[in-house]
């Protein structure tokens, strides 16, 4: 009797554990910023691949619907609950097996809390099995009935514990990087060596699939379009090994810029603020005009890598510390930085001689 209790309060709990850290990753996805899991670990990677979003949902939503049913199942006190309950989280156990070979096997890239999520799931999915094969020998619903208390607790956590992760989400973005700083030594080399007269010259180094990166640029574009034709915008390309798509998209960039600067523009703009997934590129390129098969042959081309390890070993030399990092005018700026900060500094650079 006393193990058949302690395996319904194990299932509650794994259906708790499930739906606080589904709304973490949730709160992850959908935040100006990575609140909880960063792009290291695989985080990034493993949140923006193709698997990410089945039938164009993003998977928190469905691990907080899995749990959330599981646990509704659980605190219905009769037999044939118990049934679809056994279905229901055997389902779900194969799908966080499948999930969790996908991240080891194919994306190559582990994301720590969706490991949590779908260990979670495999446990549930183990309980509730073992659960069908050995029966309380009360009679159904009664356990469910003498915890009923718990399973009220439970039920409040579990709307509670979301709804909190999720308002974070809804905070107002903040500056999360350094204070900016005056460009020294080499990098106000490379300021001088890029400035335009008549205009103020943003350096901008990108990873396309750095989710600061991302966050950033997003606050950045209405802040330049006020300033079009004043602000002259260099891209440099850093993108980090552990962020798989990054290099891609970074040589596709390159090659439409070899064919007009507004057709580099449109591509990288396309990839930084969308799905960086594996049609993304050809879906940009077509967007923009371009021959897609051109594109890709010179995505291959020795040319363009040399062009990448350049603005790599750039960025080592002007001793780039961390992404975002971007000069706006002799004034470099890293992370990520609230709309002020950058209004501010563009006007300033705007305004020099």
């Amino acid at each position: 009797m006393l193990a058949a209790r302690l395996r319904e309060i194990a299932i509650r709990l794994c259906a708790l554990v499930g739906l606080t850290v589904s709304a973490m990753l949730l709160a992850n996805v959908l935040g100006h910023v990575a609140l909880f899991c960063g792009p290291e670990g695989g985080c990034s990677a493993v949140q923006h691949s193709e698997w990410a979003k089945p039938f164009g949902l993003p998977m928190p939503y469905l691990g907080l619907a899995f749990f959330g049913v599981t646990l509704v199942l659980t605190l219905r006190p009769h037999a044939r609950a118990g049934r679809w309950l056994t279905l229901w989280a055997s389902g779900g156990a194969l799908t966080s097996l499948i999930l969790l070979g996908l991240q080891l096997f194919v994306i190559g890239e582990v994301c720590p809390l969706c490991v949590v999520v779908d260990l979670t799931g495999v446990a549930l999915g183990a309980l509730a099995l073992w659960r069908e094969l050995r029966p309380p020998a009360s009679a159904p619903g009664q356990d469910a009935l003498a915890y009923r208390p718990l399973s009220a607790a439970l039920g409040a956590l579990a709307v509670a514990i979301p709804l909190a992760m999720l308002n974070l989400v809804h905070r107002p973005p903040h500056r999360h990087g350094p204070a900016p700083e005056p460009a020294t030594g080499a990098a106000l080399e490379l300021v001088n060596a890029q400035a335009r007269p008549g205009v103020a010259t943003v350096i901008d180094f990108v990873d396309f699939q750095c989710p600061y990166c991302r966050s950033l640029h997003k606050q950045l574009v209405p802040v330049l379009a006020k300033r079009a034709g004043r602000v002259r915008v260099v891209r440099k390309h850093l993108p980090l090994n552990m962020h798989k798509r990054a290099a891609p998209a970074a040589r596709a960039v390159l090659c439409a810029e070899a064919t007009s600067p507004a057709a580099g523009d449109a591509v990288a703009e396309r990839l930084i603020s969308g799905d960086l997934d594996d049609g993304a590129i050809d879906r940009a390129a077509r967007a923009a005009g371009l021959d897609v098969a051109a594109l890709r042959t010179c995505m291959a081309s020795p040319a363009i890598q040399q062009r990448l390890d350049a603005d790599k070993k750039l960025a080592l030399d002007i001793g780039v510390r961390g992404l975002p990092t971007l000069f706006i005018g002799s004034t470099r700026v890293m992370g990520d930085q609230d709309t002020a900060t950058l209004e501010k500094l563009l006007d300033a650079a705007v305004a020099a001689p």
